[in-house]
């Protein structure tokens, strides 16, 4: 493979990382929407004023809202390391380019 045959898979390979990682930061974004939705809603199931029936409902729906925060922390986890691995290819094929 000749030079400009290269550098022109690098900078197709580095629009494709860009792509993916612009891709992976809106999906973040969305989950931390959702993750601060979330903790809203549960504050505002814990200051409620309640009988002893809604109680029981309140809290299933507390420990539900719990639940998805824990789902939204692990996916969270993911999308920052798929961003930073996305990052780490685009330096490598920075670096490859400038050394072509």
């Amino acid at each position: 493979m000749n030079r400009e045959d290269q550098e022109a898979e690098l900078i197709e390979r580095d629009t494709m990382m860009t792509c993916r990682e612009d891709r992976l930061q809106e999906a973040l974004q969305v989950n931390i929407n959702a993750s601060n939705d979330t903790q809203i809603k549960i504050r505002l199931l814990l200051f409620q004023d309640l009988t002893e029936q809604d109680s029981c409902h309140v809290n299933s729906e507390i420990e539900k809202a719990e639940a998805f925060m824990e789902d939204l922390k692990a996916e969270r986890l993911q999308f920052q390391a798929d961003c930073d691995h996305a990052r780490a290819q685009r330096e490598d094929i920075a670096r490859f380019l400038h050394e072509l």
